[in-house]
């Protein structure tokens, strides 16, 4: 197994402390960073295919369990999203709600298991921000509903 998903596993299972393990790789990671896992995933899905015309470019991984919840942002890119086991609840707004989400510009970050065990927020070096919307939808969601 990948040292990094071998370590991820580890964490994800062990549910120890506040820390919420999620796996998440962008910029094509499944098929960059992560190509002994292609075997296990078709090259294209048909409907993708279909509805966008073309051949996915980027195929990401994010892995996580119901600790894992995804802050408010919107997507540049049309998404696919599977799920193996279990369950993840969208909330879609239309392009219309985007003034009253209170997007902010953030430093981009990425976590890094320091030598004690505990994460730390390293800023990257691209001077880029993040725009992150602030908002949480908890507690509005209509009957039924999970986030």
């Amino acid at each position: 197994m990948i040292p990094e998903i071998q370590e991820f596993w580890t964490c994800l299972h062990s549910q120890q402390g506040d820390e919420v393990p999620y796996l998440s790789r962008q910029n094509d990671s499944l098929r960059e960073e992560f190509p002994s896992l292609l075997e296990d995933v078709p090259e294209i899905i048909s409907l993708a295919k279909e509805v966008c015309g073309n051949d996915p470019e980027a195929v990401n991984l994010w892995i996580g369990d119901d600790r894992s919840v995804s802050s408010c942002h919107k997507d540049p890119y049309e998404n696919f999203y599977v799920v193996v086991r279990g369950e993840k609840v969208f909330t879609l707004l239309p392009p219309a709600s985007a003034p009253f989400l209170h997007e902010t510009d953030f430093p981009a970050a990425t976590y890094i298991r320091k030598s004690d065990g505990k994460l730390e927020a390293v800023l990257d070096d691209a001077n880029d921000p993040v725009a992150c919307s602030i908002t949480h939808f908890e507690g509005i969601l209509t009957k039924g509903q999970r986030v």
